[in-house]
């Protein structure tokens, strides 16, 4: 065990940091359903005092009606109000691809710093020492999904049901919610997709400098440069004829489904993370500069 998390201390570290955050974003909506219960209650006992003057008063009339079970609020609804509907959500927004960045950035810039591939190198091949080096790389693309799916539980929890109240429709299109395994899988495999993106934006970069907070900060300026330049060129300009572009290219936006299909952001984010590894890949085909770069004091 103490190995294990010696060998997962950054992603564990990560991990704690999400669930934290998210329990306390739970937490939260459980205070606000409470407090508006509470409310609505002082509510109806203002309007009996109201009504022992003012009979005919139709406000006061109207919510004295009111039914005092309100439709159950289903999963999914939950999982988005948590997430997306906060105040504090632009925080996880933010976290979740530096998190990701931090913890699979550690190991591997330590392991280059070293210098330790002289010595690998002359008891295994060079495509065997950098196929270790990615395997636990990318083992952070497991904290997303890890925490998105602890938050999936955390709604169900909360609600109870996955069964679609007619007040909660708008919150995602009635084909999702129609369909709540579906959008599941469909998210949670967006998360892994976009994970392999963050993850190969740190890899390309690592080797120029192996310093691992230097990294960090790179990737992380690198992937909000790209998220930037999406956002207001590529989406601006370049796509600004394709209809409903912006619904699928604004990497700022990966948490919600709104006016969203599933099967095209899942090939959106799938084309995404191929891309990254190909571009990937050809960086670290060439054995010779990468062995020079990473034999450099």
């Amino acid at each position: 065990m103490k190995k294990f998390i010696q060998n997962n201390k950054a992603l564990l570290i990560s991990f704690m940091i999400l669930f934290i955050f998210t329990t306390f974003l739970g937490i939260k909506v459980i205070i606000n359903d409470k407090d508006s219960k509470d409310f609505s209650i002082k509510e109806k006992e203002m309007c009996k005092e109201t009504l022992k003057n003012d009979p005919t008063n139709e406000i006061c009339l109207a919510k004295i009606n009111e039914s005092e079970e309100k439709p159950k609020r289903d999963t999914l609804t939950t999982f988005n109000e948590i997430l997306n509907d906060s105040e504090y959500s632009f925080i996880y927004f933010l976290a979740v691809p530096f998190l990701i960045i931090m913890s699979s950035m550690y190991e591997i810039s330590k392991r280059f710093k070293s210098g330790e591939i002289k010595n690998r190198l002359t008891r295994e091949s060079y495509n065997n020492y950098i196929k270790d080096v990615f395997k636990s790389t990318y083992k952070s693309v497991i904290l997303w999904p890890l925490i998105s799916i602890y938050m999936f539980l955390f709604s169900y929890i909360i609600s109870g049901t996955f069964e679609v109240a007619p007040i909660n429709v708008a919150t995602f299109s009635t084909e999702i919610l129609s369909h709540p395994a579906l959008f599941i899988t469909s998210y949670l495999l967006n998360t892994i997709l976009m994970s392999i993106f963050y993850i190969n934006i740190g890899l390309f970069l690592v080797p120029e400098n192996r310093n691992y907070l230097v990294t960090v900060i790179e990737t992380a300026m690198v992937y909000f440069g790209i998220t930037l330049t999406n956002t207001f060129f590529i989406i601006s300009f370049v796509l600004k004829n394709i209809k409903n572009a912006e619904n699928y290219f604004d990497f700022f936006d990966m948490y919600t489904y709104h006016d969203r299909k599933l099967i095209p952001f899942n090939l959106l984010c799938l084309g995404v993370a191929l891309i990254s590894s190909l571009v990937v890949y050809l960086k670290y085909r060439n054995k010779e500069k990468i062995v020079i770069k990473l034999e450099k004091k």
